[in-house]
């Protein structure tokens, strides 16, 4: 153990906001990991509720270091943690969600036996605001996953990476950290990831993503950047034989997301002209015109 201590000396950043209630479970998950952690970074972005006084306890651990700063955002705040770090594997993870005791082991020994892998990633548990598992909402989030090339799954939104897979340092300097005007930072930066290295996948549940009733709708209801700054992560990538697909897969789950708002039927109907003739005639598409039609929130 302490020769796989040295050689994987993995940095955890946690960008913090506004999570009092959440965050001590956060940080005593990856604290009590059975493979140690080399520090501990814990960001907190201009929080206003009570972080500051939970996370003032954790300042006499040695390798945890603790930074309250001006908001600027998650892609800021975590490309900051990047900069800062001394590990070289990085790892991060919201200040609402926590891990399984033995995730990070996991991924070392994955990493020990697929040598030619940089990054990997694994299953998770969706939990309520109570710690509760969801679990329709788990298996929704599991299933279908793989490891290797998955540029075309990621574009195609078929599943995504979800919080805190593990990366070489390295890769940051290959292809660049968060971009911190991109809305949707996470999925951007996932397209450069698998475009450019074979991604491990770890079946195992090892982090708990928490879900918070509501959250998703209020979001939908306000605007559409989500979809936008998809749609903008997938223009990178014009020149590939995959664009028009990804396109129209992007608008069809635009209108599917978007279609049941009374304020965004003209932006789903916009849509409509991108998709190709098997969205057209796919299940996915008629749930959204469904909605266009009979639901109006």
């Amino acid at each position: 153990m302490l020769d796989l201590k040295n050689k994987y000396k993995i940095s955890v950043i946690i960008p913090s906001f506004n999570h009092a209630e959440f965050i001590e479970e956060t940080i005593e998950s990856i604290l009590s990991q059975s493979f140690p952690v080399h520090e501990l970074i814990i960001l907190d972005d201009g929080s206003t509720d009570n972080t500051r006084l939970v996370l003032e306890k954790y300042r006499e651990i040695h390798n945890v270091k603790i930074i309250f700063k001006k908001n600027s955002g998650c892609a800021n705040t975590i490309n900051y943690g990047i900069k800062i770090s001394t590990g070289n594997y990085i790892t991060s993870c919201a200040s609402d969600d926590y891990w399984d005791k033995f995730k990070l082991e996991k991924h070392v020994l994955f990493f020990e036996e697929n040598q030619d892998y940089s990054a990997s990633y694994s299953g998770l548990t969706v939990v309520d605001q109570c710690s509760q598992e969801v679990k329709d909402l788990t298996e929704k989030r599991n299933f279908p996953h793989k490891g290797g090339d998955i540029f075309e799954d990621i574009l195609f939104h078929r599943f995504q990476l979800g919080s805190s897979p593990v990366l070489k340092k390295e890769i940051f300097e290959q292809i660049g950290n968060y971009l911190a005007d991109m809305h949707t930072e996470d999925y951007e930066f996932n397209l450069r990831l698998s475009y450019k290295y074979k991604i491990g996948y770890i079946p195992d549940k090892l982090f708990y993503y928490r879900v918070i009733k509501g959250k998703k709708d209020d979001r939908l209801a306000k605007s559409t950047i989500i979809s936008d700054s998809h749609l903008l992560s997938i223009k990178k990538y014009e020149g590939e034989a995959l664009y028009r697909k990804a396109k129209s897969i992007n608008s069809c789950i635009a209108i599917v997301n978007y279609a049941g708002y009374f304020k965004h039927k003209k932006y789903v109907i916009s849509k409509i002209k991108y998709l190709t003739r098997n969205d057209v005639c796919s299940k996915l598409f008629l749930i959204g015109l469904v909605k266009l039609i009979l639901l109006w929130k």
